[in-house]
């Protein structure tokens, strides 16, 4: 196929979305009623603990060690439930574009073919998960250690003058500013790499290493056609918050639970379109770009 702008794909996602919304927004649906069912856990666990109770009466400074890690834990093992359901339902949403391009769209047979690539999907997640990782602590250790060092330095002579490793106040903020620039840079640049990474599992059936290093492929010949993608999937982003805001302003004379419906129903449509939109514009780039050539 010839290759297509940025535009092009952008708009060819958005008609598949809009000519499928029904199937995207039922997989939106069961995505979030999974998300709500991890949610109230959650909220169940806090109440299994009393921890509201804590809050109400003031007394969460009594709260002994061990009833803190017990909490600890049991967010920890809900956040890594979630992480696990989550690679189900992005390898769903992949499958089902890829489907709707096809002109033989299925939610269950998406789901299956999900679930048959599940674990390649997981490994793919987790590779880029300490990839970024590994990113964020090697930008920020330096400062981080300046830091403590400058803490250690103000509890030992109780000023900020100096930091612990001999460095000004003004020249510790100057390193703050140009680490999170650098990280920011270099943040962007992996997530314009990876950004085939997770669609190619389901597309190309490989997964690791290998659908990393394939997206690498596709996306370095390509640098600025994805760079638009997803600074237009940033900017959508913002615009929907930013109109619900607005929606929300509007309506303020009617009543309060008229006005919570009304917002709440224009979350859902927004959300719906915006994450199906989101889904399918990867595979459309990949249906004019991720074929060998």
């Amino acid at each position: 196929m010839d290759p297509k702008s940025a535009q092009d794909i952008i708009m060819e996602s958005f008609e598949i979305v809009k000519d499928n919304y029904l199937r995207f927004i039922l997989l939106t649906f069961i995505y979030l009623i999974v998300v709500f069912i991890i949610a109230a856990l959650g909220f169940l666990v806090l109440f299994k603990f009393g921890i509201f109770g804590l809050i109400q009466s003031g007394s969460l400074s009594n709260m002994s060690p061990k009833f803190i890690y017990q909490i600890i834990a049991m967010f920890i093992s809900l956040s890594i439930v979630a992480l696990i359901v989550e690679p189900i339902f992005i390898g769903a949403y992949y499958r089902l574009a890829a489907q709707c391009i096809e002109g033989n769209a299925s939610i269950s047979d998406a789901f299956r073919q999900s679930a048959k690539r599940y674990l390649p999907m997981l490994w793919t997640c987790f590779l880029q998960g300490v990839i970024f990782l590994a990113l964020t602590i090697i930008i920020f250790s330096p400062l981080i250690f300046e830091g403590i060092a400058a803490f250690h330095n103000y509890l030992l002579t109780g000023t900020f003058s100096r930091s612990g490793l001999g460095v000004s106040p003004f020249l510790l903020i100057a390193l703050a500013i140009l680490t999170v620039l650098v990280y920011l840079i270099l943040t962007i640049f992996l997530e314009i790499m990876f950004y085939q990474a997770l669609p190619v599992v389901m597309l190309e059936n490989i997964g690791g290493i290998a659908a990393i290093r394939r997206s690498i492929e596709i996306c370095k010949n390509n640098f600025w056609i994805v760079f638009i993608l997803i600074v237009s999937t940033i900017a959508v982003s913002s615009g929907i918050g930013w109109a619900v805001n607005i929606m929300s302003g509007f309506i303020g004379i009617i009543s309060r639970l008229v006005e919570i419906g009304f917002v709440v129903v224009c979350l859902i449509v927004l959300y719906n379109l915006f994450l199906g939109w989101t889904m399918v514009m990867p595979v459309v780039f990949n249906r004019y770009y991720g074929k060998k050539r």
